[in-house]
């Protein structure tokens, strides 16, 4: 009897890009709790227990990513990745992907986030601006796909 657990996670990412001067949108970090968290990711979140992707991604658009309007989803893809783990001690993990490219066409004028940490590229060229959500404060730029390639590139 060989019976091995499998953790499973079922994700919606927005793959966001502004065609006006080719950026994407993606989430760098976030300050919690006087804690730093860095990541440099596309946003998305978690489905629900019984909730459909086009429903996480209603949900995510109505809520974390609420201030944003004039969103024109263009393709849908999944993704499976397999792995073991870390957090969860070495557990193996599958993690479903649904990926929605979408393009942003609106004009959202939100609290400019500036920084004194040495980033390259330089935030202040990122364009970057802050989410502030619960004492919860998350710096959401938009960048060019070069600068996503270096932020999100291991080693």
């Amino acid at each position: 009897n060989n019976l091995q657990v499998t953790r499973i996670t079922a994700l919606v990412v927005l793959q966001l890009t502004r065609p006006s001067d080719n950026r994407t949108f993606m989430k760098l970090g976030s300050l919690s709790s006087g804690a730093v968290s860095a990541a440099c990711q596309k946003p998305g979140g978690k489905r629900n227990r019984g909730e459909l992707s086009t429903q996480a991604l209603s949900r995510l658009l109505k809520g974390k990513l609420g201030f944003l309007e004039r969103i024109t989803v263009s393709s849908v893809e999944s993704q499976v990745e397999q792995n073991n783990s870390a957090r969860f001690g070495g557990i193996p993990s599958k993690y479903l992907r649904t990926v929605y490219s979408a393009s942003y066409t609106g004009d959202v004028d939100l609290p400019r986030a500036s920084a004194q940490i040495p980033f390259s590229p330089p935030v202040e060229s990122l364009n970057s601006f802050a989410s502030l959500e619960s004492a919860h404060l998350t710096v959401l730029p938009w960048m060019k796909e070069q600068h996503v390639y270096f932020a999100t590139s291991k080693g």
